[in-house]
């Protein structure tokens, strides 16, 4: 019964510190947030910050990974023969992925460290494309395939990533008709 109690304290404390953070970025640049501003925010003490990161950075990190497995999560329905034909069905999972969090994202990518957090998404693609043991070896290791996740792993991130701050005015729908287009009529299918 103590660990139960104790695991719910803990997933109450981590939630209450990515809140305090991500309330802390609209009103500041990520590189200027402190322990002390997020603990003060989220009223716990350091140690229970401490228990769960190192730092800032730490925290930041946690948060990236956090985004990237459930990413993940949805790549891993990526089917060779069919995505380039069809790529709707996992971008659509995708879109609603951010959707459900799409002010935090937006929050997250306005910020200052989004770069290395963009850049990060898309070497996940890229390495996952690449390592996906559905996609014959052959095919893995030509470079017209590597051309193809390179080019589509800039791409889908960029582009959703300006649908997710407003820069790209348009539906879900849109992208997933444009996407579909492209991939078909564009050659790379």
């Amino acid at each position: 019964m103590g660990e139960k109690k104790e695991y719910k304290s803990s997933l109450r404390s981590k939630r209450w510190i990515k809140e305090a953070f991500t309330e802390l970025l609209k009103q500041k640049e990520y590189n200027k947030i402190t322990v002390t501003d997020i603990v003060t925010l989220a009223d716990i003490n350091r140690a229970t910050f401490y228990k769960h990161y190192p730092d800032v950075r730490g925290l930041m990190e946690s948060i990236e990974n956090d985004i990237c497995a459930e990413m993940f999560h949805i790549l891993e329905e990526f089917d060779y023969n069919t995505f380039f034909s069809n790529p709707t069905p996992v971008l659509r999972q995708l879109i609603d992925f951010l959707k459900s969090g799409r002010e935090f994202y937006c929050i997250l990518l306005m910020s200052d460290g989004s770069k290395a957090f963009l850049d990060k998404t898309k070497l996940l693609f890229e390495q996952y494309m690449q390592a996906n043991d559905k996609v014959p070896e052959k095919v893995r290791t030509s470079s017209s395939y590597r051309i193809r996740i390179n080019f589509f792993a800039g791409g889908i991130v960029n582009l959703l990533s300006e649908w997710i701050t407003g820069q790209l005015d348009c539906t879900q729908e849109d992208i997933l008709d444009q996407l579909r287009f492209l991939l078909k009529g564009g050659g790379l299918s």
